[in-house]
């Protein structure tokens, strides 16, 4: 599931950079603090991502991984997800 929602948000932001250009311009994408915040979570939620095919393809084939990589921190800042939908609020003065 993790990795369903993760490239969601990851499509989702490239559709974002694409239609708003990601730098530059007026409605840029990054000069929303909204999207900034997006930005980071799709990050680091990548990062996660990354770190968990590592792991799962060297306990497959059998080899420990010299190093170890810590992961809470990932999943921690994965709670920050559910400041997606407060974006919405914004848009909506009578809540």
């Amino acid at each position: 599931a993790n990795y369903a929602v993760t490239f969601i948000f990851v499509l989702e932001m490239l559709l974002k950079w694409v239609a708003q250009q990601a730098f530059a311009g007026k409605g840029a994408y990054m000069k929303d603090n909204w999207n900034k915040l997006d930005f980071v979570i799709v990050v680091f939620a990548v990062i996660e991502v990354i770190v968990d095919v590592v792991k799962a393809i060297a306990t497959a084939t059998g080899q420990d991984l010299a190093f170890s990589i810590p992961t809470k921190p990932f999943s921690a800042f994965r709670a920050f997800r559910a400041l997606r939908p407060l974006r919405s609020v914004r848009f909506f003065s009578g809540i």
